[in-house]
C-alpha cells in the first residue's frame, strides 16, 4: 500500500508537500478524494493508517522473510524434513546437545517462530559447513549454474549480472551484452584493439546505440506518465512480469538506475512543476474574478459578479545537443579505464550505456541552468551558441511578464540588499505583499538558495536567544507565511526575490524522455551524438493590464507574483556598471549629462539590464564603442525605460535584444546568439 501511495503522490505532484507537512487545505481534499478513487473508499487518514499498521509488522516481515531464505514454512517448520525440534535427521548429534558446546545444557534461547527459525538456521550452517568440507574435496561440476529469475520466490538478482561467462558480458542473457559484439568482448577482456575499427563494427554499434536510447527515452516516458519515477529511484519497482525473460529483466534494471542516477542530480523540477507534451505554443487561460458576488437581499433579477477568463500563449523553443568524440580509439581507451575504475560499484556501464550517461548528465546541467536564467535567441548560421541561449529561463519570463505584459506587480523601492540587510528586507517585503494582498499563508517566498546562509545568520544573530530546542527554522518570524523555497542556479549576483502560489511558475518540456533519444553516426574516426527536444517556462503572472498605470493603481488586485526590483544602484555620473556585483543595474538622477559605456567583466549567457530610474540628466547610451552594434542610440524618454543586451566575447561588443523607450517596448528580431568559442 505505501509503495502505491508514494506512486499517487508523485502523480499529483505531492511528494515533497507531505515529506514536509505542507499540504494546504484544497491540497488536502484532492488528495483524500484521490484515496477514495485509488484504495476502494479508503479516506486518506484510512491510507495513512493502513501504511503506519504495515510499519508496524515490519518485524514480522524479517522473520518472514528469514524463513523464505531458509526454506521454512510460515510457522517456522521444515518442510524437506528437518526437525525444528533440535533432533538430528543426520545422525551427527543424536541427543540433540550442542557439538561446539555453545549450549552444553540444552537450553533454548527464546520460545515462538523465532526461536524456532534461529534454531534451525543453526543447524543448517553446520550442515552447510560439513557440505562445503566435501566439496572442497571434489572437482567443479561441468554443469553451468541455474540463474534464478526475477520472480522465483522473491529472490533479488544483482544489476551487474551474475559474472561474465563465454557468450554474455556480466552473465547477462539479452543479446544487447552478447559477446559477438565487439565492445561487449572488448570490455570483457579490458583490452583496447591496436588495429582500425572495421565499418561493420561501427554500423552494429550505431544500430545498438541508437535502439537503446529509444528503448530508454520510451521507458522514461512511460514510467513519468505512470507515476513511478519516484518509486525507480526508491528501487522499489516490480520486476515479476519479467520473469520469463530474465535479459529483458536485467535491461530494464540497469535503465531504472540510469533514471535513477540522473533523477538524483540537483534539479529545479522539484519547485517549479514541468508539463509535458507542448509541442510549439499553447493556450494558457487566467480566470480573474469581480470583486464582488453576495449582496444583501432584494427581489427579482438583480445580479452581481463577473468572471473574465484572459488567454496567454506558452511556447517552447527547440534545443538540441550534439556532440562529436573526436577519436574512436581515445573514446575506447577512456571507457575501458572508466569501466576498470568502477571497483565495486555494482553498476557496469557498458559502452553504449557510458556515452548515455555522459551526455545526459552534461544535458541536465545545462538544461538546469537555462530554466533558470536562459535567454532564447537563434544561433548564428552554421555557428555553435553557448547553452544558454537554448531558451528563455524563470527569471527572464518574469521580467517578461512585467515589462512586456503589465502581469506582474514590482515594487521598485525593493532593490538588492546585503547580509547585513537581508533578514529586515525580506521582511518588510513580505509585509508589503501582506498589506497588499490581505494574506499570505496560500504563497510561498522564492530566494536566491546560495544567500539563504545570510539569511539565516542574521535570523540566528536576532532571534537566536529566543530560540528553543527545536532548532532554526525557514521563516520569516511573525507572518504566516507557509515556507520559504530556495531556488538554484541563480548565481552569487542575483537579488531577485518573488511571493507566489506554488505552481504559478511552471517549466514546459514536449515529450519526458525525449532528450535521452540520442543518434549514433560516425564518420572516419569521429563519433558524433545528437539528440533533439522543446523546453521553455511560463508564468501564471496575473491578469494583463493595457498600461503600466492601470497595474500599479490596482494594487495587486488580480496579481498572482509579487516581486522585487534586484537591481544595483549607480551612482551619479557613473558611466560603467560591474557585472560581477549584478546583471542588473537602475541609473539614478545625475548632476550633468551621463553616456553609460561598458558593463565592465561581462560575460556570454547573460542579460544586462540598464534601468532609468530618474530622468534628470538621464543616463544615455551612444551607438559606440563596446555598444557599436545596437540597433541605434538609447535615449530614455521615460521613468522604466531600458536597455537589454547580450556580451559577444569574440568581438568585445553588446548586441541588442530589446529596449523600452517612452514606455514602448522594441525586440530586436535581429539579435542572434553570437558564435561559442572553448
Amino acid at each position: 500500500m505505501k509503495q502505491k501511495f508514494n506512486a499517487m503522490l508523485e502523480r499529483l505532484g505531492f511528494t515533497a508537500k507531505v515529506k514536509s507537512n505542507s499540504l494546504t487545505a484544497k491540497e488536502r481534499r484532492t488528495l483524500n478524494a484521490e484515496c477514495k478513487k485509488e484504495f476502494d473508499g479508503k479516506s486518506l487518514n484510512s491510507v495513512l493508517q493502513s501504511i503506519a499498521a504495515e510499519n508496524e509488522t515490519e518485524e514480522d516481515q524479517v522473520v518472514a522473510e528469514m524463513a523464505t531464505i531458509l526454506g521454512l514454512d510460515a510457522e517456522g517448520n521444515d518442510p524437506e524434513g528437518n526437525d525444528p525440534e533440535g533432533n538430528d535427521p543426520e545422525g551427527d548429534d543424536p541427543e540433540g546437545d550442542d557439538p561446539e558446546g555453545d549450549d552444553p545444557e540444552g537450553d533454548d534461547p527464546g520460545t515462538g517462530k523465532t526461536a524456532k527459525i534461529m534454531k534451525t538456521a543453526s543447524q543448517r550452517l553446520k550442515k552447510l559447513q560439513a557440505e562445503n568440507k566435501r566439496l572442497r574435496g571434489e572437482s567443479e561440476s561441468p554443469k553451468a549454474p541455474k540463474v534464478i529469475g526475477a520472480g522465483n520466490q522473491g529472490k533479488k538478482i544483482l544489476l551487474c549480472g551474475p559474472g561474465t561467462n563465454k557468450t554474455h558480458l556480466y552473465g547477462i542473457p539479452h543479446d544487447m551484452f552478447s559477446l559477438d559484439k565487439t565492445w561487449n568482448a572488448r570490455a570483457a577482456r579490458g583490452v583496447v584493439a591496436e588495429g582500425r575499427y572495421r565499418d561493420e563494427e561501427i554500423a552494429n554499434l550505431k544500430a545498438e546505440f541508437d535502439q537503446y536510447s529509444m528503448d530508454f527515452a520510451s521507458h522514461y516516458a512511460e514510467a513519468k506518465a505512470s507515476g513511478q519515477l519516484a518509486t525507480i529511484v526508491a528501487g522499489n519497482m516490480d520486476y515479476d512480469d519479467l520473469a520469463s525473460d530474465l535479459g529483458a529483466y536485467y535491461r530494464v534494471r540497469r535503465m531504472d538506475a540510469i533514471i535513477t542516477h540522473l533523477k538524483r542530480l540537483t534539479s529545479v523540477k522539484g519547485i517549479f512543476p514541468l508539463v509535458s507534451n507542448i509541442q510549439d505554443e499553447q493556450v494558457m487561460t487566467n480566470q480573474f474574478e469581480g470583486r464582488s458576488f453576495t449582496q444583501a437581499y432584494q427581489s427579482g433579477r438583480v445580479f452581481s459578479g463577473t468572471f473574465k477568463f484572459q488567454p496567454e500563449k506558452a511556447k517552447v523553443s527547440d534545443v538540441m545537443f550534439k556532440f562529436k568524440f573526436s577519436d574512436l580509439k581515445d573514446l575506447e581507451r577512456q571507457f575501458i579505464g572508466y569501466l576498470n575504475r568502477e571497483g565495486s560499484d555494482p553498476i557496469k556501464w557498458t559502452f553504449i550505456e557510458w556515452i548515455l550517461v555522459q551526455c545526459a548528465v552534461i544535458q541536465h546541467n545545462e538544461q538546469e541552468l537555462r530554466y533558470v536564467k536562459g535567454i532564447a535567441l537563434p544561433s548564428t548560421t552554421n555557428e555553435p551558441a553557448y547553452f544558454m541561449y537554448g531558451s528563455t529561463g524563470i527569471l527572464n519570463t518574469m521580467d517578461d511578464a512585467w515589462e512586456k505584459q503589465n502581469r506582474m506587480y514590482v515594487f521598485g523601492d525593493k532593490r538588492t540588499y546585503s547580509s547585513s540587510t537581508i533578514l529586515e528586507y525580506v521582511r518588510s517585503f513580505v509585509r508589503s505583499v501582506h498589506h497588499m494582498r490581505g494574506r499570505i499563508d496560500d504563497v510561498v517566498l522564492c530566494m536566491n538558495d546560495i544567500h539563504i546562509p545570510d539569511f539565516l545568520e542574521a535570523y540566528r544573530e536576532k532571534y537566536g536567544k529566543d530560540s528553543n530546542y527545536n532548532g532554526e527554522k525557514m521563516e520569516v518570524k511573525d507572518f504566516p507565511l507557509p515556507k520559504i523555497v530556495r531556488v538554484p542556479n541563480m548565481g552569487y549576483n542575483r537579488y531577485d526575490m518573488w511571493i507566489m502560489p506554488e505552481g504559478a511558475l511552471e517549466l514546459h518540456e514536449n515529450k519526458p524522455g525525449e532528450f535521452y533519444s540520442y543518434y549514433f553516426q560516425r564518420d572516419l574516426e569521429e563519433l558524433f551524438v545528437t539528440s533533439y527536444g522543446k523546453e521553455g517556462t511560463y508564468a501564471f503572472a496575473g491578469r494583463k493590464y493595457e498600461t503600466r498605470a492601470a497595474l500599479l493603481a490596482a494594487k495587486g488586485r488580480h496579481t498572482n507574483i509579487f516581486r522585487n526590483n534586484p537591481v544595483t544602484l549607480l551612482a551619479d555620473g557613473d558611466t560603467t556598471a560591474d557585472a560581477e556585483l549584478n546583471d542588473w543595474f537602475e541609473a539614478v538622477e545625475n548632476a550633468a549629462a551621463t553616456a553609460f559605456t561598458d558593463f565592465e567583466n561581462a560575460v556570454e549567457g547573460v542579460v544586462y539590464k540598464l534601468l532609468i530610474g530618474h530622468m534628470t540628466n538621464a543616463t544615455t547610451v551612444a551607438k559606440a564603442g563596446k555598444f557599436s552594434e545596437i540597433t541605434a542610440a538609447f535615449n530614455p524618454d521615460a521613468l522604466g525605460d531600458y536597455l537589454k543586451v547580450i556580451y559577444n566575447p569574440t568581438t568585445s561588443q553588446f548586441i541588442e535584444i530589446e529596449r523600452k523607450v517612452n514606455g514602448v517596448v522594441a525586440v530586436n528580431a535581429a539579435a542572434k546568439a553570437p558564435a561559442y568559442v572553448e
